[in-house]
C-alpha cells in the first residue's frame, strides 16, 4: 500500500479522489492504507488506471524486493510441517524480522487477533534467543 500511495502522491492524487474514481466510498483507499490491508489484485488495477496515462509505471514500484521475498516465503511455508518451520524463520530472520516490524503497526492500529499477537511474539522469541 506504501508504494502504491506514493505512486498516487507522484501523480498528485489524494486518496478521496482515488477511491471515487474507482467507485468506491470516499474513506476506501485511506482505510485500506491506514490498515495495511491486502487489497484484491482488481483494485490495484482500477487504481493504476486513475493514474494520469503520461505517467509510466513498472511494476516494481509496486512489487518491491522485500514484497518479492515476503510472498515466496508464504508459499514456501505453506506446504512445510511444523518442525521445518522454526528452521525456516531462522534461516530468514532479516525478513522475519521487518515482517515483525509490519505487524506492530498493525497490532498498535488494533488489527491483530489475539493468536496473531502470539504468533508474533512466538517469532520475536525465537529470533532474538538464536541471535
Amino acid at each position: 500500500m506504501t508504494n502504491i500511495d506514493t505512486l498516487l502522491i507522484d501523480a498528485n492524487l489524494n486518496h478521496k479522489e482515488v477511491s471515487n474514481k474507482i467507485g468506491n466510498p470516499n474513506n476506501w483507499f485511506n482505510d485500506a492504507f491506514n490498515n495495511n490491508e491486502d487489497i484484491r489484485l482488481s483494485s490495484i488495477i482500477k487504481i493504476i488506471s486513475v493514474i494520469p496515462e503520461q505517467k509510466s509505471i513498472k511494476l516494481n514500484a509496486l512489487f518491491d524486493c522485500k514484497i518479492l521475498e515476503i510472498t515466496s516465503m508464504m508459499t514456501n511455508l505453506s506446504y512445510e510441517d511444523d518442525n521445518y518451520i522454526k528452521k525456516f524463520i531462522l534461516s530468514e530472520s532479516e525478513i522475519f524480522t521487518d515482517v515483525i516490524g509490519d505487524w506492530a503497526t498493525m497490532n498498535y492500529r488494533g488489527k491483530l487477533k489475539d493468536d496473531e499477537q502470539k504468533a508474533v511474539e512466538t517469532i520475536r522469541h525465537l529470533i532474538n534467543n538464536n541471535n
